[in-house]
């Protein structure tokens, strides 16, 4: 029996022996542990191909690794043996019988690959190495040994536009009646996507680096004469948490959040004001309000990918507090950004 969900681990059921001796340093037996029982395990595909296939299973004893040969009905568990010499209780013995196994299959299905069998002498019981071995095992060429490798990482960096506009609330003539011009700006971006498990690929955490820069002018003329202009150069550091809804390799479909930790610096900041109803007599006050140099905003994004190597996305951040901390007042800003990245592989 097996099972799998698109885009999701895949896993095959089957009836196994499967080895009770413990590899952990601290509860290492004394002699080496035979013991053994049959259990019906759901074994997780890690690799596959022609030949042979390579499976894990992990349970509160040990982490297993089984590999199945294509002409035989079931997998075996490669076996690790580890244990204290019984003539000297200091001295951990390794007994690698899993190089063994991946040596005949070597001989069955690469005969004549010698630096192969010149490997599984060295290769270690882990997953890294046991999938190169199984992707020689199953004659995989350089490049689609590198398609199938699995990565926990991925870089990217890509350009977009954001529009933004600046707000007011409190005791503020431009709490009432208040225009604001968007701003329009150019943003660049670069990080790193860290794959929750990298076997799946659909959760994942992004950490993004970003700069923008944004000019805000907001007017009101009700009941008083007031306006607010000021430019913003910022650098956000952006860790998000995407989800990809829909996943395929051609095509993938995505919604994220994340919160931002941005830090400005402001070219001017200007308020102009009249103590009466308008009649061209303004007056001016620098830096009012005051401006916070760091600040921290919420955001939502939806994109898609296309070909694992761009990504298309859409994102907004909701109404983010930018003045310092006055009882009575606050100014905020709020964005709308478009943007592709490039994923490098």
């Amino acid at each position: 029996m097996a099972f799998g969900i698109t885009g999701l681990e895949y896993y095959e059921s089957y009836s196994l022996r499967i080895s009770q001796g413990q590899t952990d340093v601290a509860r290492l037996p004394v002699g080496v542990d035979t013991s053994a029982l049959i259990a019906q395990l759901f074994l997780l595909r890690t690799a596959t191909g022609k030949n042979v296939s390579l499976y894990s299973y992990k349970d509160a004893i040990k982490t297993r690794f089984f590999i199945k040969d294509h002409a035989d009905k079931k997998p075996e568990e490669l076996i690790y043996q580890v244990y204290l010499n019984p003539s000297e209780v200091t001295q951990i013995v390794n007994q690698p019988r899993f190089q063994n196994q991946l040596y005949l299959l070597a001989l069955k299905y690469a005969p004549d690959d010698h630096k192969l069998q010149r490997k599984i002498e060295l290769t270690e019981y882990d997953q890294p190495e046991l999938l190169a071995v199984v992707n020689a095992i199953n004659r995989f060429t350089p490049q689609q040994a590198r398609a199938a490798a699995v990565k926990s990482t991925r870089y990217f960096a890509g350009l977009g536009v954001s529009r933004s506009m600046a707000s007011y609330r409190g005791n503020i003539a431009l709490a009432e009646n208040a225009t604001g011009n968007a701003s329009y700006s150019p943003v660049a971006g670069m990080g790193v996507d860290l794959f929750v498990n990298p076997n799946v690929k659909r959760l994942l955490l992004r950490l993004e680096l970003s700069f923008e820069t944004a000019g805000y002018t907001t007017t009101t003329r009700t009941p008083l004469y007031a306006r607010h202009a000021f430019d913003q150069f910022t650098g956000s550091l952006t860790p998000q948490l995407i989800y990809n809804l829909y996943d395929t390799d051609a095509f993938k479909f995505f919604l994220g959040a994340g919160v931002s930790f941005n830090f400005s610096h402001y070219g001017h900041s200007t308020y102009t004001f009249a103590d009466e109803p308008y009649s061209g007599t303004t007056e001016e006050e620098k830096n009012y309000p005051q401006m916070v140099n760091s600040w921290i905003s919420f955001s939502g994004k939806a994109g898609a990918v296309f070909n694992n190597g761009v990504e298309l996305f859409i994102g907004y951040s909701p109404y983010a507090i930018v003045t310092d901390h006055y009882e009575t007042l606050s100014g905020s800003v709020n964005s709308a950004q478009f943007g592709v990245h490039y994923l490098f592989r």
